[in-house]
């Protein structure tokens, strides 16, 4: 599957490492954590480290890749459905971690309105996805090359990389790219307190933490 091969190659820039640490670190350790819209488990791995982790995705071409590579850890449970009508009950985690997720969905609200009712009292919610006004520049690309030469990373990763961009980017890939403070409002009027905003990821994605009320 072209999508889930080339969503996994974004996974080998630094970049990428880098945000997926940074959301690691800011959900904290000890926690029943649901990774909503894990995609192929990178993120949810990083987080069995030092929590358990249910890995939420729609797409199954995605979860055969996460099954593979939470095999060995016995604290990822892999669960398909949908983060605008999540398969499980009030209060049943203490963390939410999404990552890339909002762009795709035609009402990103229903997803924020359903991870405050899995979320525990004072559970955290720790979300980045793309800021409105972002694009394929030609500054970011050569940043994501220069970043793939890095890790050299072969011509033809690259290249399904490239087009995975386009595709999101310029071919009508994104449905949600809010401003910071939209994304802060949209927290706020589903019951949370923003905890620390900042950009992320090439400076092209939001990346807040809050705390449901």
């Amino acid at each position: 599957d072209f999508s889930s091969q080339a969503y996994d190659y974004t996974n080998l820039l630094p970049q990428n490492q880098q945000l997926l640490g940074q959301v690691c670190s800011l959900v904290g350790q000890g926690k029943q954590v649901l990774d909503a819209g894990c995609g192929s488990a990178n993120l949810s791995v990083l987080l069995a480290r030092n929590n358990d982790v249910v890995a939420y995705d729609y797409n199954k071409s995605m979860l055969d890749i996460a099954r593979e590579k939470a095999r060995p850890l016995r604290n990822v449970k892999i669960r398909h459905g949908d983060v605008m009508r999540l398969r499980f009950r009030d209060n049943s985690f203490d963390a939410y971690a999404s990552v890339n997720v909002l762009y795709h969905l035609a009402d990103p609200s229903k997803a924020i309105k359903e991870a405050n009712r899995v979320l525990r009292s004072q559970g955290v919610l720790v979300i980045t996805s793309t800021l409105k006004g972002a694009g394929m520049d030609p500054e970011f690309m050569h940043k994501v090359h220069e970043d793939a030469k890095q890790v050299n990373m072969d011509e033809e990763k690259l290249a399904l990389l490239a087009q995975f961009n386009k595709t999101l980017f310029e071919d009508g890939g994104m449905k949600f790219t809010p401003t910071m403070q939209e994304m802060e409002q949209m927290l706020k009027n589903h019951g949370f307190r923003i905890s620390s905003s900042e950009r992320a990821y090439y400076d092209m994605n939001f990346l807040i933490k809050a705390f449901k009320e």
